[in-house]
């Protein structure tokens, strides 16, 4: 904790990460936060219940039923994958019960996928992807972006694996090599073990092909328009395997529209203000922080292993940038050698700033030990439990920077680093930025 984003070949790991998904569903609001609501039907039965007839037929999991599912599927991605492109609305309903509560929440997502270009809307994020190359806006603060590379082909993990988006099939369909096991995060070895076709009270007749996992995780079901081979209904059930009582049923009714024609003038329409970004995770988690900027900082208390603290209230009169960080986190995103630059630009231009670099997860003596080795010195505060970057900072992984107006004002927020250099150029434009402002 708190990596959420992990990496495609770690697959085994995923069955593990439940709470993690629903954190990053939870900012992206797709995710019921455990609220009151009426009661809804709960497991395989209810999620049957809101979608199919009481009479629809079991699935077919003979060998002529696998096949055709088979030859079904074959089919879909085919069809999704020849498509000049693929124009869709995704209501995507989260349903949650376990430990006496129950829940449910809704997000309606609009987006245009084929092989060409992906874009797809997400709250006020909206995300491009065209050869490869991520664009992201975000509205409210395009200055926030990350300026990062990514390096392609385009794949489907960008938008399942990695950044838990997982309720939409398209995106396997269309752009994974291996599109049964991109279907849903957390059924892996997956396998087709059934058909059948029923008549559904909202999309008439149409096909349904079971996928299920080789080990205990989530099956899930697509529903198939027979007349265009597109898919109008994704649906699973996620289990805690720690309490088998708690449970939460995902599904995706969609609207597919073919294309005749790739719409890149719609995908393209002015780069003037989007920037490169490296992930839609990324985006996602500074969409988590993103509450904070312009409003007071809330409250934090740091310690070293010497039990000297360090508050807000001690911060009053300078500009702060504050720099959580891990051990792990120093390989895929450094941020000792940033701290160490910024303290000395601080120093040469005589700011009335400060850098405060907070270890977040590890032992003192492993701190020590790593500090030593590479010969950094540091100030070693330390927030104990996550308790300021999750708690107070909505922190959604480390690496993450926060720069405070000597008034005690969020200023900026920076999730992770970028190899290009410009990460210590952003936070001195924060430090900046800061130091101009009042609440």
């Amino acid at each position: 904790m708190p990596y959420l984003l992990w990496n495609a070949s770690d697959r085994p790991r995923r069955r593990f990460c439940l709470p993690a998904v629903l954190l990053l569903l939870g900012n992206a609001g797709l995710c019921a936060a455990r609220q009151e609501a009426p009661p809804q039907p709960a497991g395989e039965a209810g999620a049957a219940a809101q979608t199919t007839p009481a009479a629809a037929p079991e699935f077919d999991r003979s060998l002529a039923g696998v096949n055709r599912a088979r030859a079904l599927f074959d089919k879909v991605v085919e069809t999704y994958r020849t498509a000049p492109a693929i124009r869709d609305e995704v209501t995507v309903t989260l349903r949650f019960s376990g430990g006496g509560e129950e829940g449910e929440q809704s997000s309606t997502v609009p987006l245009i996928i084929s092989r060409q270009g992906v874009r797809i809307t997400l709250n006020d994020i909206t995300f491009t992807a065209i050869d490869g190359t991520i664009y992201g806006e975000y509205a409210p603060k395009p200055k926030r972006l990350f300026v990062e590379d990514f390096q392609g082909p385009l794949s489907v993990d960008l938008f399942t694996i990695q950044n838990s988006i997982f309720p939409f099939p398209h995106f396997g369909l269309c752009l994974s090599d291996t599109p049964i096991d991109e279907l849903f995060q957390f059924t892996f070895d997956a396998r087709l073990v059934g058909h059948r076709t029923i008549d559904d009270a909202k999309l008439g007749s149409v096909e349904q092909i079971l996928v299920e996992s080789s080990t205990e995780g989530a099956p899930c079901t697509l529903t198939i328009d027979p007349a265009t081979s597109l898919v109008l209904r994704f649906e699973s059930e996620l289990k805690d395997l720690a309490n088998p009582d708690t449970k939460w049923l995902i599904t995706s009714e969609m609207k597919p529209q073919p294309l005749d024609h790739f719409p890149i003038e719609e995908i393209v329409v002015d780069m003037d203000g989007r920037k490169m970004v490296q992930s839609v995770g990324l985006l996602v988690a500074e969409h988590a922080t993103a509450d904070l900027i312009d409003t007071p900082s809330p409250d934090f208390t740091f310690t070293d292993p010497e039990g000297n603290t360090l508050s807000l209230e001690d911060c009053a009169g300078k500009a702060t940038a504050i720099m959580f960080w891990w051990i792990p986190s120093e390989a895929e995103s450094p941020v000792l050698e940033s701290v160490i630059e910024l303290q000395k630009w601080i120093e040469q231009e005589q700011l009335t700033a400060q850098i405060v670099p907070v270890n977040c997860g590890d032992r003192v003596e492993d701190l020590d030990l790593y500090l030593e080795g590479r010969k950094v010195e540091i100030d070693r505060w330390q927030d104990e439990g996550g308790a300021a970057s999750i708690g107070a900072f909505f922190a959604p992984k480390w690496p993450t920077t926060v720069v405070i107006s000597p008034a005690g004002k969020v200023v900026q927020a920076f999730v992770g680093t970028d190899p290009s250099g410009t990460f210590t150029e952003r936070v001195r434009k924060a430090i900046h930025e800061a130091l101009n402002e009042d609440l």
